[in-house]
């Protein structure tokens, strides 16, 4: 036991061994040296904070400088961090960012650039180094690419749309603007590269289609 007089131990080794620091709760300041830095472990009894590689800490653990966590990390409260927050590259089953109960959903890197997106251990979207945004593939051709069924209740496209597969319009009514252009048709390529003009633009009832060369 060491102790500076008063009966306040600072420092108790038991019999097995067992090391305690400040065991009477005094508030006195513990750090340690190495041979470059002064601070490179500190603890602030007072504020009830542990700092490494910093003098003051100014949270419960305070890490100025690098950090390197290899295995899960929870973080149950408020993390601030200044810098990047770099983690694994991860998978789709066990991304590197993560949720906890919900390890296999989440964000994870899966080339360079590219970020992918995950739930119940499959990818279900991702932004590639083009800065294209695929749900459903992993190769997205364009600003969005969907492999698969949209519902919406509203689409609207200030350039030409390319529509792959059949689609379904209830109650259709197609407008433009300027409103009314009733000349304006719409172009659909079937899959046997076959084209069709298809309008007038406002709809009331079925389409009137007729054949229409292709578009290059």
């Amino acid at each position: 036991k060491v102790d500076n007089g008063d009966s306040k131990e600072f420092l108790a080794i038991d019999r097995n061994g067992n090391v305690v620091f400040n065991e009477d709760s005094k508030d006195a300041d513990f750090r340690i040296e190495t041979d470059s830095d002064a601070n490179a472990f500190v603890i602030d009894s007072g504020l009830n904070r542990i700092g490494m590689f910093t003098s003051a800490p100014t949270a419960s653990l305070d890490v100025s400088g690098s950090l390197n966590v290899a295995g899960i990390s929870t973080f149950l409260s408020t993390v601030s961090i200044v810098g990047q927050l770099q983690a694994s590259v991860g998978t789709s089953g066990s991304p590197g960012y993560s949720f906890t109960l919900d390890g296999d959903t989440g964000i994870y890197h899966p080339s360079a650039n590219t970020v992918g997106f995950s739930t119940s251990g499959l990818e279900r979207a991702r932004i590639d180094s083009s800065g294209n945004f695929g749900i459903g593939t992993q190769s997205p051709t364009a600003s969005l690419t969907v492999s698969g069924t949209i519902s919406t209740t509203k689409l609207t496209s200030s350039s030409a749309t390319t529509l792959t597969g059949s689609f379904t319009i209830s109650s259709p009514t197609i407008t433009t603007s300027p409103p009314n252009i009733k000349s304006t048709t719409i172009i659909m390529r079937d899959t046997a590269g076959v084209c069709w003009a298809c309008g007038p633009v406002v709809i009331s009832g079925a389409w009137s289609c007729s054949l229409k060369t292709c578009p290059p």
